[in-house]
């Protein structure tokens, strides 16, 4: 690690993961926000993940451009997915710093800026060597970037401190790919994302959560784009959603529906990568979790309310 700054004085690098798949018609917008970044040191590295539309042509474009600053990545991997996609791009990374980037969203010129300064901060507090994790709120807009909620967390009904409870954070991610800024040590301990793990994004922030610390901010720092292409998108949050939501998670609960497999999934391969290095609280809570499939149809209400961000809490 190099710590706080580089060893020529200048601002540490950030490496921006943009992973990409028929992305063409926001694309540029995205990428040109990235460079108008008013943090002076960065470099894109980009993935597509197989596309048929004009993405690739358009990120050969800007490789021409910024040979220095924005690089292509070729494989043979093939179409991997979404998590898959940003997996390989994790891989591929060498810098101290690390920021997701979607293909469709605009962010705001102050964006690596405002995490990086945060990201020093949690250094001076804690460390270089402690794994550290900065995330953001954003706004909600449609395809014309017009908004539709000022805060993406009181839009969505997200509770930022839950990000520091690996109990909640196992059934409930609170922590977006796009607004997230990591240092070294947690990429580390994170990779490889495996092929167990739902979102890439989720993934990283349970190891933040386990074993160092994630510190969100309170304000926008980029324009979150909803439109039919949304890999995951934003769902107003409210008291009917509330209801409706619990009512089809219990029902999900019962049924053994996909998505809860793919969550107890996810959980079965962090207990077995990390479980000899977690805390005893955090070991008991997470196998208290991951052996929910088995218990009893009272015991997963009990710690679906607990835990499942359906509380007020």
């Amino acid at each position: 690690m190099k710590g706080v700054e580089s060893a020529e004085g200048n601002p540490p690098l950030i490496e921006v993961l943009l992973a990409t798949y028929n992305g063409a018609r926001f694309l540029e917008e995205q990428i040109d926000s990235i460079f108008q970044q008013s943090y002076p040191n960065f470099r894109v590295l980009a993935r597509d993940d197989g596309s048929d539309d004009d993405t690739v042509a358009i990120l050969r474009r800007y490789a021409e451009r910024h040979p220095d600053r924005f690089i292509l990545i070729a494989d043979d991997h093939g179409n991997l997915g979404c998590t898959g996609n940003f997996a390989r791009l994790v891989e591929r990374s060498t810098s101290d710093y690390v920021a997701f980037c979607d293909q469709d969203d605009v962010w705001l010129p102050n964006k690596l800026a405002i995490s990086m300064d945060r990201m020093r901060a949690l250094e001076r507090d804690h460390g270089v060597a402690t794994p550290l994790l900065v995330h953001t709120d954003m706004k909600a807009v449609d395809q014309s970037l017009h908004t539709i909620g000022a805060s993406f967390w009181r839009y969505q009904g997200l509770r930022p401190r839950h990000a520091n409870d690996l109990a909640r954070l196992l059934v409930h991610n609170v922590v977006t790919g796009c607004t997230m800024l990591m240092n070294r040590p947690l990429l580390k301990l994170a990779s490889p994302i495996p092929p167990e793990a739902k979102v890439h994004d989720w993934w990283v922030a349970l190891v933040a959560a386990a074993f160092g610390v994630t510190d969100a901010i309170p304000a926008p720092t980029l324009l979150y784009r909803q439109h039919p292409g949304n890999a995951i998108g934003a769902k107003a949050h409210g008291g009917w959603r509330i209801v409706l939501g619990a009512l089809r998670f219990f029902a999900q609960l019962q049924n053994q529906k996909t998505e809860l497999r793919r969550i107890w999934t996810q959980g079965q391969g962090f207990r077995a990568r990390y479980q000899a290095a977690l805390e005893p609280q955090h070991s008991t809570v997470l196998t208290r979790i991951v052996d929910l499939p088995r218990s009893g149809l009272l015991t997963r209400i009990a710690c679906a309310m607990t835990f499942g961000g359906l509380s007020s809490e």
